[in-house]
């Protein structure tokens, strides 16, 4: 089972994120763009884990879920990571109360204790609207980047982080939900629940850049 722990962005933000997707899309880049239903804002990249694994990465995610209250973050601006070597447009994500660091920070630590390996990197919070894969239209993609560089999305409430799995498929990843556990304040197990549920064919994208096509 290949997963990832994430939050969710409201749909008002999702449609606009999308909205200039669509706008982008117009360049005709080579680029593998994020479906909206799947836009979503990575926090730990897990990888390969066995189901009998799933119910301790469920209480490590409680564990740092517990201690945190919900908060909002601000969607803000777009970009990407390299302009020489452009790979994965993102949409930024600002954390005006350092809650989401600080989630990252318990999520890396209560699963280091399961054997799962810390990020090499430093947490970088950003949504993924599209990977380029080629260098098609590289130079007019940037302009239309640049364009969108200040642009305020919204505001979006952060209420719990959710354990994906992700199926690798021809067509592109399929996400079917694993568990949802909300951000209480206090460790409180009842908010877990594991539970799968089939995800339709056509709900797919890429993963986060920053951690392999999330």
């Amino acid at each position: 089972m290949r997963t990832f722990i994430a939050v969710e962005i409201s749909k008002a933000i999702r449609a606009e994120i999308q909205a200039i997707r669509e706008r982008l899309k117009k360049i005709q880049a080579n680029v593998k763009w994020v479906e909206q239903d799947n836009t979503h804002l990575t926090i730990k990249f897990i990888g390969d884990v066995g189901p009998d694994q799933v119910p301790a990465i469920c209480s490590a995610i409680e564990k740092a879920a517990g201690a945190a209250r919900q908060f909002d973050i601000e969607i803000r601006g777009v970009g990407t990571f390299s302009r020489r070597r452009p790979s994965v447009l993102w949409v930024g994500v600002e954390d005006p109360s350092e809650e989401l660091a600080r989630l990252h920070v318990e999520l890396e630590n209560a699963l280091h204790k399961l054997g799962i390996e810390k990020e090499n990197r430093k947490f970088s919070p950003h949504i993924t609207m599209g990977r380029v894969r080629g260098g098609k239209n590289i130079r007019e993609l940037l302009e239309g980047l640049d364009a969108q560089r200040t642009a305020h999305l919204g505001t979006s409430r952060v209420e719990s982080l959710i354990l994906f799995e992700s199926k690798l498929t021809p067509q592109g990843p399929i996400y079917s939900r694993l568990a949802e556990v909300l951000l209480s304040g206090t460790h409180n197990a009842e908010h877990a629940e594991y539970q799968e549920r089939s995800v339709d064919q056509n709900e797919r994208g890429d993963r986060d850049g920053q951690e392999n096509s999330r």
